[in-house]
Parts: structure tokens; C-alpha cells; sequence
């Protein structure tokens, strides 16, 4: 991510004048350019708008468990990035949160919290990553999160129990796609 900003940064963007700069001038000017090129990627890859891609970069910077390809792959495969998906299940919105959930996830980060809510991307995305965070920190393992993010917590019970281990056909298909595209990680 780095080496690609930096090779990008040197290529294509208008020559600063580092005469007068501080050093934190340079480096925030620099973190600027990095967060406009990374959410760049995101739309260009995602087809989500600013707004949406935006979100999702400082969702995967406000967690250290996250990662923009992450939340991009996890989203992927959730939905396809259609903020208006439902599962069968009853799962809603881009993150694919079940209404249950969503009300849980609300009232722990301390926001109202309306079933209609979930459909929008902006506030599904900031459940959703506060949840798979949490469940990253929790198990310490990525198939075991991502598997309970999938299934819920007892359903990643029963998998085990069942399969005796916590790789699923989801979980293996979101790292399948991280490894696929290493070129966002911040």
C-alpha cells in the first residue's frame, strides 16, 4: 500500500514545495494524498460512490483488527455491495446485519437504532465493522471471526462441533479474496 501511494504520489501529483514545510506539514499532506488515493481504489473497485468508500477507510483505520480489503471483501461477498440486499435470513444492507443484531451493535456504540436504518450504507457499514472488529479481538483468529460474523456466535458453535474447526466455505472465500488483491491494505 505504502510503495504503491509513494510510486503514485511521485508520478502523478502536482510537485510540492517542500521548502518552508515542516515535517508535519509534508507528512499530513502526505496521509492526505494516501487517503484520497486508497478511497479512490475503493470506488474504482467497488463501484460504491465517495461517501460509501470514504466510510469504509476510516472504519478500517479506526480498528486495528480491520483492513479496507477486508471490509471490501467481507462486503463482496455479503452483498455484492448492494446496500439494499436482503438474505433470505432476514440479514439487511451492505454488511448483511440481521435487525436483532443491528439493535445490539446500536445500543453498544450508543445510536438509535431503526430496522430501516440498516439499509443505509453509511450506518450498516459503521455496525458492521465495529461488530467484525469486535469478534476479531474476541477469537484472535480470522476464520473464527468471520465464520461467527456469518453464522453468529452459536453458530459458529455448531460448526465447530460439527466440522472440528472453524474454516468455512465464507471464511475461506473472503481470505481467498484478500490474498487476490493485496494492493489496498493501508
Amino acid at each position: 500500500g505504502m510503495i504503491l501511494a509513494i510510486s503514485l504520489l511521485a508520478s502523478e501529483s502536482p510537485i510540492v514545495e517542500a521548502e518552508g514545510m515542516s515535517q508535519e506539514e509534508i507528512r499530513l499532506l502526505f496521509e492526505q494524498e494516501q487517503r484520497r488515493l486508497v478511497i479512490d481504489s475503493i470506488q474504482v473497485n467497488t463501484g460504491l460512490d465517495e461517501s460509501v468508500a470514504s466510510k469504509i477507510y476510516e472504519e478500517a483505520n479506526q480498528y486495528p483488527a480491520l483492513s479496507v480489503d477486508l471490509l471490501t471483501a467481507l462486503i463482496f461477498v455479503e452483498s455484492t455491495y448492494n446496500p439494499l440486499a436482503v438474505s433470505h435470513a432476514g440479514a439487511i444492507g451492505i454488511m448483511q446485519i440481521m435487525p436483532q443484531t443491528g439493535e445490539w451493535l446500536a445500543e453498544k456504540l450508543g445510536v438509535p437504532f431503526d430496522i430501516e436504518m440498516l439499509y443505509d450504507p453509511i450506518y450498516n457499514i459503521e455496525l458492521g465493522s465495529y461488530f467484525l472488529a469486535d469478534l476479531i479481538e474476541r477469537y484472535d483468529e480470522l476464520h473464527s471471526a468471520l465464520t461467527a460474523y456469518n453464522r453468529g456466535e452459536k453458530g459458529l458453535e455448531d460448526y465447530q462441533e460439527l466440522h472440528q474447526r472453524s474454516h468455512s466455505a465464507y471464511s475461506t472465500k473472503i481470505i481467498e479474496l484478500l490474498t487476490e488483491n493485496p494492493y489496498w491494505n493501508p
